[in-house]
């Protein structure tokens, strides 16, 4: 039975909704990359074996990262004050995450990726596009605008907001999240301002409350969506097993 609760991680500032046991976890679409990645240098180059580099590179993507790019972090604003002082509020690396691809004409990259495996090396998650997530992305969505909409939701972040404002700092009226504005561009400002809105949310619990009513409208849609869903999982595991079949054949594990 699916729980009706969000799940922070306070460590990572991770939030993590019952819609995502129907994709693949962080480290699951991390492999998935990094097998497309040697999935393309073999049609790149012709070749089922893949030069030392591009092995090596596979290998880097799925070293575990903190902090993660696909990780949700700051859904209803921020949060997690102690993990914003002591990482700051952008999240996501600097650097682009997924393997480097080989080095080819757009053309010929192009004609790989429509080319089976790699038109189902994709990751399967509620924040992609294609076919397979489709239905994730759909209840992803549905359950936060049901939760929008709720009298519960106006009243929690109008709390923050109050909260925002007796601190020294405006905020957005034009957002329905009402998130602190940033006084300036420099970064000490925009930290200082991110921390202000970040103990306002653990001061009044709206990140865990928030994500339980999200939580709880993703499972009647879970309920409703059953059979469609486990199909989706079903795609999603033998996409996992697909490519951790190719990282064992140039010897990653």
């Amino acid at each position: 039975m699916e729980t009706r609760a969000a799940v922070l991680d306070w460590e990572s500032s991770d939030i993590t909704l019952p819609i995502d046991a129907y994709g693949m976890s962080r480290a699951e679409i991390h492999r998935v990359e990094a097998a497309a990645s040697i999935e393309l240098a073999r049609c790149v180059t012709r070749q089922d074996r893949v030069s030392d580099d591009v092995v090596a590179e596979a290998r880097r993507a799925i070293e575990p990262l903190r902090p993660d790019h696909w990780a949700t972090h700051w859904l209803f604003g921020f949060w997690n004050a102690d993990y914003i002082a002591a990482h700051g509020w952008r999240p996501f690396p600097e650097g682009p995450e997924p393997p480097s691809w080989i080095d080819a004409d757009e053309s010929t990259i192009s004609s790989c990726l429509e080319r089976d495996p790699l038109t189902t090396l994709q990751p399967v998650h509620s924040s992609m596009t294609d076919s397979a997530s489709t239905l994730l992305m759909e209840i992803n969505g549905e359950s936060l605008e049901r939760a929008e909409g709720t009298e519960e939701f106006t009243a929690l972040i109008s709390q923050r907001a109050s909260c925002v404002t007796e601190k020294g700092h405006r905020t957005d009226s034009d957002s329905s999240l009402r998130n602190v504005e940033f006084p300036a561009e420099d970064e000490e400002s925009m930290l200082r301002a991110a921390l202000v809105e970040a103990q306002c949310s653990d001061f009044l619990g709206v990140t865990q409350r928030l994500g339980d009513l999200v939580a709880n409208f993703q499972t009647d849609l879970i309920r409703e969506h059953r059979a469609e869903l486990l199909s989706v999982k079903a795609e999603a595991d033998s996409r996992v097993a697909r490519a951790n079949k190719i990282l064992a054949e140039v010897g990653i594990q």
